[in-house]
């Protein structure tokens, strides 16, 4: 790529990003030290969660254009949050990439990182570039906060239970069924109306943050679990 990692590093978190205020007013430190600082809430615990995703076993370039993996990437540990009944703050971005992977690519993918940022008032404080031998791995860690003592836990989950979901189960396998058919690169293929939720909920999943918020707050929720993964 004939840049240093720093340098890439400058290229993929130095644009202007239309962050979310809620996210990077309580930044101290962002990129640029050997650690981020942030504010976190008096009287709320700490939330913390990781997803990696895999070329090759997480995600296909022939499904996924690089404006979603970075999307999803993120919106995966949103979930995370969202199953806590937490609000999600903080994430750092860690990649490993083969040498034939252009620096444009890579901006691609930032792009769609720091969209799903701007939705859920995330901040990217930092991470970690590196090479790869062959497929690229894109790592995501975040940070959130919930109410202390209130985090809904698979533990909680008791017999006599009423068990539901939230969405629509199978819309991404649907998706990803329905690209897999396709015959040409996806960022070519055109998207028929009965088949484009199905895709987009493959391509850019919705994390029910905003579910998990209201459940938490209800007082009749004591158990929540994340499937987005599967």
């Amino acid at each position: 790529m004939g840049m240093d990692e720093f340098a890439i590093i400058r290229a993929l978190t130095s644009q202007d990003r239309s962050f979310s205020p809620a996210g990077w007013d309580r930044v101290v430190v962002g990129v640029g030290d050997d650690a981020a600082v942030g504010k976190l809430t008096e009287g709320f615990d700490v939330v913390m969660s990781c997803d990696v995703m895999v070329e090759t076993i997480h995600f296909l370039p022939r499904t996924m254009k690089d404006r979603d993996v970075g999307y999803k990437a993120l919106a995966s540990n949103v979930s995370d949050m969202a199953a806590m009944g937490a609000i999600p703050r903080f994430a750092l971005v860690s990649l490993s990439f083969p040498k034939e992977y252009s620096l444009s690519k890579l901006e691609e993918m930032y792009r769609g990182l720091y969209e799903c940022a701007s939705d859920y008032g995330v901040a990217v404080v930092g991470g970690d570039t590196t090479a790869s031998p062959q497929f690229l791995t894109l790592s995501v860690s975040i940070i959130g906060e919930v109410e202390k003592g209130k985090a809904l836990l698979r533990s909680g989950a008791k017999e006599g239970d009423v068990v539901f979901v939230t969405g629509f189960p199978g819309c991404s396998a649907a998706g990803l069924d329905w690209l897999l058919k396709q015959n040409e690169d996806v960022s070519k293929v055109v998207v028929p109306e009965p088949y484009a939720p199905l895709v987009a909920s493959h391509q850019r999943p919705s994390p029910n943050v905003e579910a998990g918020r209201m459940l938490l707050s209800s007082g009749g929720c004591h158990a929540l679990n994340d499937i987005s993964d599967g």
